[in-house]
């Protein structure tokens, strides 16, 4: 083998191993990329983490929580106070069946069924309606406070306020 001919072979072996080398190095700089674009895609989702937990555990988030639990003790104090008034109206009403079923058919009978009936009837009120509505509401609200920690990082506030159009849609979609 002359000198040129080993030359050449061990240019050619030089080349061969230049070229593995840069293939392994590209290899290396794909997998040491893929590496960093992981890192980037966990750190921006314990960033997005971090800011719901931050938001959730505000003065503001808190301080609208609170609002909205004395809201709902409000609501709740509010319905048991219909619901007293509707359960003395129903026991007038009892009684005053009671009364037509029980009395015999004279003067005396229809004059003390009116009397029990109409005093039935005017303590009512605007109390079934009302009640309803305060219970619909009440209702929505419990359903509301059940799926509050799916909502806690908007706020209690904007939480509520889609609650509630959603209850809106709902009801004139029912018209």
């Amino acid at each position: 083998m002359t000198p040129m001919e080993r030359i050449e072979g061990e240019l050619n072996e030089a080349h061969k191993r230049i070229a593995e080398l840069e293939y392994l190095l590209a290899r290396q700089a794909k997998a040491a990329q893929q590496g960093m674009d992981a890192v980037k895609s966990v750190a921006s989702y314990e960033l997005k983490q971090a800011k719901r937990l931050r938001a959730e555990c505000s003065p503001e988030a808190l301080e609208s929580e609170r609002a909205a639990n004395a809201r709902l003790t409000e609501l709740v104090t509010q319905l048991e106070q219909e619901r007293d008034a509707l359960a003395v109206y129903v026991e007038r009403l009892r009684n005053a069946c009671q009364m037509a079923f029980q009395t015999p058919l004279d003067e005396h009978y229809s004059k003390g069924v009116n009397v029990a009936l109409h005093h039935a009837i005017e303590s009512t009120g605007e109390n079934n309606l009302a009640r309803r509505d305060l219970i619909k509401q009440a209702e929505a609200l419990e359903e509301f406070a059940e799926g509050l920690p799916k909502f806690g990082h908007m706020g209690v506030e904007k939480a509520l306020l889609i609650k509630s159009r959603a209850l809106r849609r709902q009801a004139e979609a029912q018209q």
